[in-house]
């Protein structure tokens, strides 16, 4: 079983003003399942989208105005949100704070099975053809371990 220090995580590259790491890898013995924590600024957010999995989002600090379906609801800290699959959601970062997210599906690769009916997918979910992953200079400097500020982030 492996231990994951936060502190050691490399950075996916996702959306302007939205950070993200994935907890959960290939190849660290997890084969049905995807936890990631995020930091998103104020208005940055996921477009309106569906996946073919439930998706939980437990938010940590800050708020969220969470659209669920045709339902818009502004949603704090200590709330988890329960998106079934198939149901039409997206969110965008309320207030002047940055909102903590940690983000849970039942599936390894969720992005493979989502649906944009909004925007377009984060920068993170493309496959990159060839050897099928990035040279460490094609994400840079972004890829590079982020020397405790996420453990900072987090009051750690």
């Amino acid at each position: 079983m492996p231990i994951v220090d936060h502190a050691e995580l490399r950075e996916t590259p996702w959306r302007p003003n939205y950070r993200k790491w994935d907890i959960s890898a290939r190849g660290d013995g997890t084969t049905s399942s995807n936890l990631s924590i995020s930091v998103a600024g104020p208005g940055a957010g996921a477009p309106l989208h569906k996946h073919e999995s439930d998706e939980l989002i437990v938010i940590l600090d800050g708020e969220l105005d969470v659209r669920l379906g045709d339902d818009v609801t502004r949603v704090g800290r200590d709330h988890t949100l329960v998106i079934p699959p198939n149901v039409p959601h997206g969110f965008t970062v309320a207030g002047e704070r940055d909102a903590r997210m940690l983000t849970f599906f039942p599936v390894s690769d969720p992005f493979d099975h989502t649906t944009f009916l909004e925007g377009g997918p984060p920068i993170g979910t493309f496959k990159f053809i060839g050897s099928g992953k990035p040279e460490p200079s094609d994400l840079d400097p972004i890829s590079e371990p982020h020397d405790g500020a996420l453990a900072e982030d987090f009051g750690h």
